[in-house]
């Protein structure tokens, strides 16, 4: 039995043919077609085996490695499916194919064509920004980390320095140093500084008016050079001194945009297991749950500072890889992608390297470090990455090759196999997903365009026809003037916002809320009562912390949410009206954005201190003891002690940890119920704006859709005299046809031989 599979990332066609029939047209696996392999891949096989009715058969694929090496993945358990790659070219650079194809619409047969508006709009979807975020708590070595990935000290690396700041660094290819503009809240500009180091970002780092840092230069690590990325230094939410820097590292591990940030985690691999850890993992982990294996892609671990290891004393690298598994299988994290890394000697490397001279620590370091990997087998990361054999096979090769020692010590310290994960990561899902939007944007134009220049070299040609045009173009007038079908979306929108049940809607988002209301509750009284102050102290500091950060994720599922009540409702409205006038003019809803739900930084802080003082009161009690002379011993009892131990009393305060418990607890109830009351307000107030924006969009629609459809009648009741234009027309419509092919060749997948597994 043998089913053939073709997967095209950049058009998100698949085709799965089976006796000379297509699966995906009328199967289980229909509802997947035109969506990414990675969203459904761990789909595949049980849909194959239901349909096939048995679960040994070939799979025969034909497709990029990134996307057969998931196959390969999610074969695991299907012992008896045979698994067949037909590879295809994978070194085209595509996206320099494709703006040397727009670059020749200033050649195309329209004016529209020939605008910079759809150069602009192709650049916007190639050009886009692509965030990796690296997010890590404490003392995790990110900063030395993003200075290894940079090849240079750029990043302040002493523990507080990264807490107040969100620092992005874009790829700039073509520049030799970093330059970088300081912003404040409001995103105005405090200063300017061309070639930044360390020492000039310190002293951003310690200006309190600074709150945002923008850093431009190349980051080598990067191999497609001609990608738009951008390296954000984010605080771990515990970490932040800025509630809206908070929201910010949550509304990254939690997007719901369709290209969503790569996540580089940093663990400090000698503090595993740390409660900072296990907050934000619960967010990762509640987020990888809900989406495929693309959820599971985007983060990856790093488990840095792996040269503190001490192998001579036992202390093995592939042991705290298990520990790392153990500790996110807690959280329904399995099969992570961890990468043990010693971001220190990898830093040290690149700068002298690049020519930097290391101070005394450093060469110290360089020295011990580079021994120690040199020396030590278990040392060598490389072989500890969760690379694909085929990517680590390479790494392995480079290792060979090179000559001199820090290449290999390079190699030896992970930093490589990371890179190549990141690589991966972006030929993945980044390329392809640019590369669809903008082929798309590009071609729906060019064939509109396409169907104008024919349609007016028809009227041009065919005089019987002309009429016959002339009607059908009046009586598409007549049915826009009507505004019939605008009326008729306006008033689903209004019955839309009066029937739908907002605090419904939000209701999944309260209970999880709720329930861990009630385990916090638990957490802080524990059924203990009264607590000594200090350990009272110890109990709601924590609490609080954790409250934060359920606030945070309470605020990033509710926007969420609004998003998806609102985003849906426009998509419906405006699809309708498309279908109502398609093929004549095209109607986008990307220009309405909704408004900042600026309710989503009201988060209160809480004051320990002040509620455990207003519960707390004092006792006297035993406090320790006394060895005193024994009284009660006559000079002829020796046979009881001399001294004897005397209790001493004193005031010791105490906590009442139900009352704590409920002063807490409280406040912040009240406050998560206001936060879903603003939710609902602004969900419909958003509804309501939506309305007017579509009216008016629809109407001013109508108008250029009138004006295009009379450009349309003038040609054709002037046809006799442009029988000039026919030779012009024709050569359009084949202009038109060589274009669109071209664009299809650079996304087509050219095959190489055949590949077993």
């Amino acid at each position: 039995m043998k089913v053939e599979m073709r997967y095209n990332p950049f058009t998100l066609e698949t085709v799965m043919t089976y006796k000379g029939s297509n699966l995906m047209n009328k199967s289980k696996l229909s509802r997947y077609q035109g969506r990414m392999l990675q969203a459904w891949v761990q789909e595949l096989f049980p849909l194959l085996e239901d349909e096939l009715n048995d679960n040994r058969f070939e799979l025969s694929f034909t497709g990029t490695i990134v996307d057969f090496s998931d196959l390969q993945e999610m074969r695991e358990g299907y012992p008896d499916v045979k698994l067949v790659h037909i590879p295809v070219k994978e070194d085209e650079d595509r996206i320099e194919q494709l703006n040397h194809l727009v670059d020749s619409l200033k050649d195309a047969p329209t004016e529209k064509l020939r605008d910079k508006e759809l150069n602009n709009l192709f650049k916007k979807e190639i050009d886009g920004e692509f965030e990796i975020a690296v997010i890590a708590t404490m003392s995790s070595g990110k900063s030395t980390l993003i200075n290894a990935l940079v090849g240079r000290e750029l990043l302040p690396s002493k523990n507080q320095a990264c807490t107040a700041k969100i620092t992005k660094i874009k790829n700039v290819p073509d520049k030799s140093g970093f330059d970088a503009v300081a912003y404040d809240k409001s995103m105005k500009v405090i200063k300017r500084t061309k070639d930044v180091d360390v020492n000039i970002l310190s002293e951003f780092n310690d200006d309190e008016r600074i709150s945002y840092v923008v850093i431009e230069g190349r980051i080598p690590a990067i191999r497609n050079q001609r990608m738009n990325i951008a390296l954000v230094d984010t605080p771990g939410p515990n970490n932040a001194m800025d509630d809206r820097h908070k929201l910010r590292t949550m509304e990254i591990i939690k997007s719901e945009k369709s290209l969503k940030p790569l996540i580089l985690y940093v663990f400090n691999g000698t503090q595993l297991g740390i409660e900072d850890d296990h907050k934000l993992l619960h967010s990762i982990s509640e987020h990888m749950s809900k989406n495929g294996k693309d959820a599971k892609d985007r983060f990856i671990f790093a488990l840095n500072k792996a040269d503190e290891f001490d192998p001579e004393k036992g202390e093995s690298i592939e042991a705290a890889i298990k520990d790392i598994e153990r500790d996110l299988e807690k959280f329904d994290i399995t099969n992570p992608n961890i990468f043990p890394i010693s971001a220190e000697i990898a830093k040290l490397i690149r700068k002298r390297s690049a020519g930097y001279e290391l101070t005394r620590r450093e060469r110290s370091t360089y020295s011990s470090l580079r021994e120690l990997y040199l020396e030590e087998p278990d040392m060598r990361l490389n072989n500890h990455a969760s690379l694909h054999p085929v990517l680590k096979a390479k790494i392995s090769n480079e290792i060979e090759s090179v000559q001199d020692e820090d290449g290999k010590v390079l190699h030896y310290s992970g930093i490589t196999s990371l890179e190549e994960a990141i690589n991966e990561y972006l030929e993945k899902y980044a390329v392809p997903s640019k590369v669809h939007s903008a082929v798309k944007v590009i071609r729906d134009n060019v064939v509109q365009q396409g169907a104008e220049v024919e349609l007016k070299s028809r009227i041009v040609t065919n005089q019987e026809k002309r009429q016959e045009i002339v009607k059908a173009i009046e009586h598409i007038e007549e049915e826009i003037s009507k505004k019939d079908k605008i009326e008729e979306l306006v008033k689903e929108i209004q019955n839309f916002r009066d029937e739908i049940d907002a605090r419904a809607s939000f209701e999944p988002i309260n209970r999880k809320i709720f329930t861990r209301f009630s385990e916090l509750t638990k957490q802080i009284n524990g059924g203990q009562g009264k607590v000594r102050k200090n350990e009272a102290e110890s109990l709601v500091e924590k609490a609080i912390q954790d409250v934060e950060m359920l606030q945070l994720d309470a605020v990033t599922d509710i926007e969420n949410k609004i998003d998806s009540i609102i985003m849906g409702q426009i998509d419906k409205s405006i699809q309708a009206y498309q279908d109502h006038i398609r093929n004549i003019i095209s109607f986008e809803h990307n220009h309405f954005d909704l408004d900042v739900w600026q309710n989503a930084f009201a988060i209160p802080r809480l004051e320990a201190g002040k509620i455990i003082e207003k519960n707390t009161f004092v006792e006297n009690e035993v406090v320790g003891y006394s060895e005193e002379k024994n009284n009660n011993r006559r000079f002829f009892e020796f046979w009881k002690p001399k001294k004897v131990s005397v209790p001493r009393y004193g005031d010791v305060e105490y906590v009442d940890m139900k009352e704590v418990s409920e002063a807490f607890i409280f406040p912040i109830e009240e406050n998560i119920e206001t936060l879903f009351d603003q939710a609902i307000e602004f969900t419909y107030e958003q509804l309501l704006r939506f309305e007017a924006y579509f009216k008016d969009e629809a109407e001013r629609y109508d108008e250029l859709t009138r004006l295009r459809l009379n450009e349309f009648k003038e040609h054709a009741q002037k046809a006799e005299y442009l029988a000039g234009e026919a030779e012009r027309l024709k050569n359009g419509i084949e202009w038109v046809r060589h274009f669109l092919i071209y664009l299809d060749n650079i996304i087509a997948l050219n095959m190489k031989e055949e590949i077993k597994s």
